[in-house]
């Protein structure tokens, strides 16, 4: 339980920070480039040695953490075109959702137990994450009308993070040796290698004259990336430790909006919510409850 405690708490204060980049002036492309190669130093510090050693080209696993990756850069790129087209609620909602593939995988490619507390829950989980995301001053929707060939941008955020998802089951599962669940060798390559493809693409903004270096990038960065090394690395462990998928990956989504809410929306920032997001996050305490019953 421990280490998926950490892993939400560690996603959840990614989203804190994310949250004050605006007010920092911080370039999200430029932090987030940086935080990648932050996460493989806060290995390195956190293992006591590199943890990425010669020939990792040729382990099992490289191809899957090549793979990941690609996902993290597209995904955030797609993410970004998706907040500009139909703005944070729908966005949200749809990488939240992603559970719901998740967890489909985890129990067909698994036969993991199904019960009637576990699919209340997860149903209840659903509604918690549409509920607690809704505006109360305006539709799930932006109001302003969007092509419909922009449909795809919030498709591909849920099918992304959803692969994300599966392939970090799948290579904890079947790749990695027992007792190295979370495989900080692993976990610090795909940062890695993101961080290198993210870097390309830094290189070139800054020869176009498209991104502009700032130090607060660099700081924002590196904040991030500490946390950010944390919530891969746990929720691995969490996955290696015998806890189930379609246990792990609702919880994980629905207390990282819960804590979201009620720590930094109604402490924090002060935010106002309807009944329905109040209600939101009562049902996502009782989907997390209903969730957790069924795994005992």
């Amino acid at each position: 339980m421990i280490y998926l405690i950490i892993a939400v708490l560690s996603s959840t204060l990614l989203g804190f920070i994310m949250t004050a980049f605006e007010k920092y002036k911080v370039d999200t492309f430029q932090a987030v480039v940086v935080n990648y190669f932050t996460c493989v130093l806060t290995a390195w510090v956190f293992v006591g040695e590199f943890p990425i050693k010669a020939g990792f080209t040729e382990l099992d696993w490289f191809p899957y953490a090549a793979g990941i990756s690609a996902f993290f850069i597209s995904g955030f790129t797609i993410m970004g075109l998706t907040f500009q087209k139909f703005g944070i609620t729908l966005t949200t909602i749809m990488s939240k959702m992603s559970m719901i593939l998740s967890v489909l995988f985890a129990i067909i490619a698994y036969e993991e137990l199904v019960n009637f507390s576990k699919i209340l829950g997860i149903i209840v989980a659903i509604g918690a994450i549409i509920l607690t995301n809704l505006p109360h001053e305006e539709s799930v929707f932006k109001k302003k009308k969007v092509k419909k060939i922009f449909w795809i941008f919030p498709i591909l955020v849920f099918l992304v993070q959803a692969l994300i998802e599966i392939v970090l089951q799948y290579v904890e599962q079947n790749i990695l040796n027992e007792g190295t669940s979370g495989d900080p060798a692993f976990v610090s390559t795909l940062f890695l290698l993101a961080g290198l493809i993210g870097l390309f693409f830094a290189i070139i903004g800054f020869l176009t004259g498209k991104l502009k270096f700032g130090w607060q990038n660099i700081i924002a960065g590196v904040i991030l990336g500490i946390p950010n090394y944390f919530s891969i690395f746990f929720l691995m462990k969490a996955l290696g430790a015998g806890w189930e998928g379609s246990v792990v990956f609702p919880i994980h989504n629905v207390a990282i909006i819960a804590i979201s809410s009620i720590i930094g929306g109604m402490i924090v920032f002060k935010e106002k919510y309807s009944k329905l997001n109040y209600l939101g996050i009562v049902l996502s305490m009782v989907s997390i409850i209903l969730i957790a019953y069924a795994s005992s």
